[in-house]
């Protein structure tokens, strides 16, 4: 994907959407720039080993360390721009974001949420280790078997839990 999705919610109500214009693809053409490999290889690679280093969570290999550095330089935009997304939505509404629910493929980047938490300072969760994130079943079309799987997911995901959150009234 080539966006990032922001929804933010406040005591159940949408307060802000944003989108910014770095998603999955930017880590997936990091990643084929530094190795050496084509796009699919790297898309391949990503979702099949690739993790970002994180405090008490570091690499054991040399590949693994390159890997993460690649990642994390490539995340530095996105997560610029999510700050100031953050920013954006305190200084308009008066609201702090104090947690994020990652859904879609990138969810998936391990260790992505330790990395996001320590660079934004607010709390993250990937949405398939909460339990019972929503008060839903999810049919087996839905879980993440490959990419199509996970964007129809990342969708649905993310309009249940505006609705979910709306109906609960929870904070940002």
């Amino acid at each position: 994907h080539m966006q990032t999705q922001v929804t933010v919610l406040v005591q159940g109500d949408v307060v802000a959407l944003r989108t910014v214009g770095r998603g999955g693809w930017h880590l997936t053409k990091a990643l084929a720039d530094s190795f050496h490999l084509s796009t699919d290889e790297a898309q391949r690679g990503k979702h099949k080993e690739a993790f970002v280093e994180a405090t008490g969570r570091a690499a054991q290999f040399d590949d693994q360390r390159e890997v993460s550095e690649a990642l994390k330089a490539a995340m530095q935009p996105t997560i610029r721009a999510l700050r100031q997304a953050f920013q954006a939505v305190f200084v308009e509404r008066h609201v702090a974001v104090s947690r994020i629910l990652l859904t879609g493929g990138g969810s998936r980047l391990r260790n992505l949420d330790s990395h996001l938490a320590a660079c934004l300072q607010v709390q993250v969760s990937r949405f398939f280790d909460v339990d019972n994130p929503l008060p839903v079943t999810w049919p087996a079309a839905l879980q993440p078997a490959d990419d199509d799987g996970v964007s129809l997911l990342a969708t649905t995901a993310s309009l249940a839990v505006a609705i979910s959150q709306m109906s609960k009234g929870s904070t940002a």
